[in-house]
């Protein structure tokens, strides 16, 4: 295969590396922040790749999980009430923490912050360190002939 070929071959995210706060600004106590670096393909029930989890013992607080978003190639952060993702609550008064914002590129650095109503659940920056895949498969054909003789 030329080396141009490469360029037209797709490329996907297969795991994580290096994920890591790189600033804690704040974290409500009741939470945890759990980093899923160094993992291929941990994904959730809709195959998002699954970044960072934060989560309280408490099972009536929302846990939230920080996932990669591949078409706009960003991180984003899903809230679940109990086992279900309860999207609909973040375009309700006093949910805010969707959508990150890219603070580092070259660092692949994401600001965050979350906020529930009347409470703030955590603010700081997340290095997300993603492993690619490309995509080499290549069918071959082959075919050959025997000869046979009979004598």
């Amino acid at each position: 295969m030329g080396k141009n070929k490469f360029s037209e071959k797709q490329i996907r995210v297969g795991g994580t590396t290096g994920v890591e706060p790189i600033s804690i600004k704040y974290k409500d106590s009741d939470y945890t922040l759990s980093m899923n670096s160094d993992k291929k393909a941990l994904k959730d029930k809709n195959g998002y790749l699954v970044i960072a989890e934060l989560f309280s013992s408490d099972k009536k607080l929302p846990r939230f999980i920080f996932r990669w978003d591949h078409n706009p190639a960003v991180m984003d952060i899903d809230i679940f009430v109990g086992e279900k993702n309860r999207k609909d609550l973040w375009t309700q008064k006093g949910y805010e923490g969707h959508w990150t914002k890219l603070s580092d590129d070259k660092n692949r650095e994401y600001s965050v912050l979350i906020k529930i109503p009347e409470c703030k659940i955590f603010e700081g920056i997340i290095r997300v360190g993603l492993l690619t895949e490309l995509d080499l498969n290549n069918s071959i054909s082959i075919s050959d002939s025997v000869e046979v003789k009979i004598i």
